[in-house]
């Protein structure tokens, strides 16, 4: 049950649209990465329900419509084992 919870989720989470145009912002003109952008935008917007992945979700979105984005995500705690 856990594992259906997390697959739908993130699909029912929304963003503000102030906190899109601060991603777009802070990924296009700033070249910032998801975690620092996370920082950010939880401190700028301390109201709004913010996750890392609804913000990765997102990019990736926009990464895939759009020419020109470059994403950079950041794993934190992530080791691999190869």
């Amino acid at each position: 049950m856990a594992t259906q919870c997390w697959e739908f989720a993130p699909r029912l989470r929304s963003l503000s649209q102030e906190v899109l145009d601060g991603i777009k912002f802070l990924t296009q003109e700033c070249g910032l990465g998801t975690k620092a952008q996370y920082q950010y935008l939880s401190k700028k917007f301390p109201i709004q329900p913010l996750y890392n992945s609804d913000m990765v979700n997102w990019l990736m979105q926009q990464k895939e419509q759009e020419l020109g984005w470059a994403v950079f995500i950041e794993l934190e705690g992530w080791q691999s084992n190869c």
